[in-house]
């Protein structure tokens, strides 16, 4: 079923359309300081290029001291790698023009959606849907790379059969009131409420959205799955204290990305070797100070402290650990295994009112599937677990 849903790619890190008014405007835009960011990046190269192609075409001074003669032949003549650099700066300010210049811009009179998508050579598109047209309000969390870091994308969108029609409602850096957003919207448009999951797109009742799993579970409409005599998963290590319980991931999970960044923490090591040998000092001091903070950012670990009245997820560094986020068991309104359609990634989510707390990026969502029955299993407390 997840293969049949459209997977959109928004361009806001920030938007909200607000229901309350009608009728309702927002725009789905890139940022502008990003824009900014990217075209003088672009400049930059331009100019290097340019500068470096200048220089090498001037005579060289007769004051100038006779050199002895190199034996370093370059692969590639320098004009063509000024070259080179020349025209990847004009892409880039392409790309980033282009991308500001094309925008989904969003009108709601309250039974309707009118959406006009630009495009970035200027041709727009305009479509007009009935609300009772869209399959529900979906939520889901996009992960993107800001160099060393990753960083969460929290969408809310109505979800449309057909791309063009999809309807981006909110979309945030921040997990704070996610569900609580997810829930306005879903019951302000009359509209299911839909989560993209390891089993694809699940519904969730809106007479249910605002109770808890532990609510739930006497109701009988949540039960937990956790098998006493099924083996732990090889990626997680569950450690019993007297306290608490810490499940945690046995290893780091790589990918192509990971191994694109360790080549460029290489690079920046070899650099600051170079650097320090040829006395640039601060040059050296900074690549290697991003070099190693680089390193202890891809080796980060997750995991989850369960205590007796809250779960709180730890990243854990090399040399450090640091709480990112906590909540209290009695608020817990659901425990999914996610997926990043974009990625196709799985990932543990646990959601209250106005949190999500995130676990096991990268993870085979077999062993996420464990956590999650054990995790329920803790709330619900059939038997003591451990």
């Amino acid at each position: 079923m997840a293969k049949e849903i459209p997977t959109v790619n928004y361009l806001s890190h920030k938007m909200a359309l607000n229901l309350d008014r009608n009728p309702a405007k927002e725009s789905d835009r890139m940022p502008a300081y990003i824009m900014y960011i990217g075209v003088l990046c672009a400049l930059i190269l331009m100019m290097l290029g340019g500068y470096d192609l200048y220089a090498s075409r001037q005579p060289i001074s007769d004051t100038l001291p006779d050199l002895a003669p190199s034996t370093y032949h370059s692969w590639m003549p320098a004009w063509l790698f000024d070259a080179v650099v020349i025209l990847v700066g004009i892409g880039m300010a392409v790309k980033f023009v282009g991308g500001y210049l094309q925008y989904r811009k969003i009108i709601w009179d309250g039974a309707n959606f009118c959406i006009t998508n630009r495009r970035p050579d200027g041709k727009k598109i305009i479509t007009k849907e009935p609300v009772n047209k869209y399959c529900g309000v979906l939520l889901r969390i996009e992960f993107f790379q800001l160099g060393f870091l990753t960083r969460n994308r929290y969408i809310i969108e109505a979800l449309h059969k057909s791309e063009n029609k999809c309807v981006p409602l909110y979309i945030s850096m921040s997990a704070k009131n996610i569900r609580k957003q997810w829930k306005y919207y879903a019951k302000k448009l009359n509209l299911p409420a839909l989560l993209f999951t390891n089993e694809g797109i699940v519904t969730r009742n809106t007479e249910d959205l605002d109770k808890s799993i532990i609510s739930l579970n006497t109701e009988g409409k949540v039960t937990s799955g956790y098998d006493f005599n099924k083996p732990l998963p090889k990626s997680i290590i569950l450690v019993r204290k007297s306290n608490k319980k810490v499940l945690k991931s046995a290893k780091i999970f790589w990918d192509a990305y990971n191994l694109i960044m360790w080549a460029v923490l290489v690079a920046l090591l070899g650099g600051a070797v170079a650097m320090w040998c040829a006395q640039i000092c601060l040059g050296a001091i900074i690549c290697g100070t991003a070099a190693v903070i680089g390193a202890v950012l891809l080796c980060r670990k997750d995991k989850i402290v369960i205590k007796k009245y809250k779960f709180v997820i730890v990243h854990k560094f090399p040399l450090k650990n640091r709480k990112k986020a906590e909540v209290n068991k009695l608020e817990v309104e659901d425990i999914e295994v996610m997926q990043n359609p974009a990625t196709g990634r799985f990932y543990l989510a646990i959601y209250s009112n106005d949190k999500s707390l995130i676990f096991g990026k990268k993870m085979p969502p077999e062993d996420l599937l464990w956590v999650k029955d054990y995790l329920i299993y803790d709330l619900i407390k059939q038997k003591p677990v451990g």
